[in-house]
């Protein structure tokens, strides 16, 4: 898998052939203390930038042929934004990526009841209604929709790829975590990535 560094003026992209991918980085002490100086902040950006991306290539080798910084607009150099510098943009890249997964995860869910068979359906009142659906357990693509289910939330992020907690090691994260994070954004940034899949 091929990673690369920005061209922002020379570099064309064709947003059909790829997915974004985003991924929430912890700043190391020596990361928090280069954010001190405004001078160190495009060296900050490219090594985090290059963390990331060391970090996704051994995950996604398998889907993806290519990694480059985004090309989003209002993103800053290497699509690398700084909780401290950036919290608008920081939280703005990471909601959509949160939006983005769990629509992911919805349709899966909806692709997986729409394998299943009602065999019964009742409203018990005003507020409460029971359904019982059946399954064929010989199905094969309810199969696969399971596996990669059980997958996403065993942090295998080719089955959901779109965000990733770097530090976590993790796709999914718990209520508790994400507030940890959104109330110390200045501790964190966030990389957002094109991907390009594997052809054929």
């Amino acid at each position: 898998m091929n990673t690369e560094s920005p061209n922002f003026e020379k570099e064309n992209y064709n947003m059909d052939n790829k997915n974004h991918f985003t991924v929430v980085l912890p700043l190391s002490d020596m990361e928090l203390a280069m954010l001190q100086r405004e001078s160190n902040l495009t060296d900050l950006r490219a090594a985090l930038w290059n963390r990331a991306a060391d970090a996704m290539k051994p995950l996604l080798d398998r889907i993806c042929s290519r990694i480059s910084p985004a090309a989003l607009p209002g993103l800053p150099p290497y699509s690398v934004a700084l909780g401290r510098t950036e919290p608008n943009v920081f939280l703005m890249r990471y909601l959509a990526a949160r939006e983005a997964q769990e629509m992911e995860l919805a349709n899966r869910n909806l692709r997986i009841r729409s394998r299943g068979r009602i065999i019964f359906s009742e409203r018990l009142d005003e507020s409460i209604g029971m359904t019982v659906t059946a399954f064929r357990r010989d199905d094969p693509e309810l199969c696969r929709e399971l596996e990669r289910g059980n997958r996403f939330f065993q942090g295998d992020i080719t089955c959901a790829a779109c965000l990733y907690y770097l530090g976590l090691n993790k796709s999914y994260i718990e209520e508790r975590q994400e507030q940890q994070i959104l109330s110390q954004v200045d501790r964190y940034a966030i990389c957002v990535a094109d991907l390009w899949p594997v052809e054929g």
